[in-house]
């Protein structure tokens, strides 16, 4: 890594950086800073660190750079899901989105079954990797292990971007804030992905609060046809995703069974871990 790194997200403290390999090859990363208090968010991706739809982490360690903190080195992805829809030169694709959807389920199913709970899964946090090919779901700061204590934690800061569970919205103390809290900014996230930018609770983000906490107009218009399922069947998939009562939602598993992605597989952990080169 250079001794100044260029900044690419310098608010959040992500760096331009740079791996030598040994053939003299040089290879661009990102490279992240913590705080030394957040180093639970670098031990999540650690264990994370092993599947296709997940950010990789290539190095970490504490930092010479920024003091008293540690970094991550990450592989770099150019994009995110928001700005990959908004480029003007990337026009609606939904074969394409549908393989972007199955990734994002193969990560978050991954994610679960190793106890975690994402809790802040938004376009913004969904990276596409630099070839366009595949996404890699990141951002674990706010993320909870042990599921069974993750009703004391909160995800704060999060309350204005419209992609969250209702049940995380009002911060309810049960025992519903854990996977099932994750299903239901799946299915924004999804819905966003498939119609390319559109809001499953309206154009507007200044209602989607209002409406995900009141069950309020939800709008399926713009979901498009496929060819192995009906529309109707895609919808059916979404309306379980965003009900309203965690304990209807199905799990991310279930999800990425489901006939929309037509991926069964009889090693069901063999298929979610390459869930996202099957599509």
């Amino acid at each position: 890594m250079p001794a100044t790194p260029k900044p690419l997200y310098p608010e959040k403290y992500i760096f331009l950086g740079y791996q030598l390999h040994a053939e003299g090859k040089e290879e661009q990363l990102a490279i992240k800073f913590l705080s030394k208090t957040k180093e639970k968010e670098m031990d999540r991706l650690l264990k994370l660190n092993h599947h296709p739809n997940i950010v990789t982490i290539v190095a970490s360690g504490n930092s010479n750079w920024i003091m008293w903190h540690i970094y991550l080195a990450m592989e770099l992805c150019r994009q995110n899901m928001q700005q990959y829809v908004d480029h003007k030169d990337n026009s609606p694709d939904p074969i394409k989105a549908k393989g972007f959807f199955k990734q994002v389920v193969s990560g978050l199913a991954y994610i679960h079954e190793n106890d975690i709970a994402h809790r802040h899964l938004k376009p913004s946090n969904i990276l596409i990797s630099a070839d366009g090919k595949s996404v890699k779901i990141s951002d674990f700061g706010i993320s909870s292990e042990n599921l069974a204590d993750c009703t004391k934690a909160r995800a704060i800061g999060t309350e204005t971007d419209g992609f969250m569970a209702p049940e995380t919205i009002r911060d309810e103390t049960s025992s519903k804030f854990g996977y099932k809290a994750d299903i239901f900014p799946l299915g924004i996230n999804g819905y966003f992905i498939i119609t390319h930018g559109k809001h499953p609770f309206g154009p507007h983000s200044y209602d989607w609060i209002h409406n995900i906490v009141h069950n309020k107009n939800l709008n399926m218009s713009h979901v498009p046809d496929f060819s192995n399922i009906k529309r109707s069947q895609l919808i059916g998939l979404f309306k379980r995703m965003l009900d309203p009562d965690p304990d209807e939602r199905p799990a991310a598993s279930e999800i990425w069974e489901d006939e929309f992605f037509a991926g069964k597989c009889k090693n069901k952990r063999f298929s979610l871990l390459f869930a996202g080169f099957n599509y």
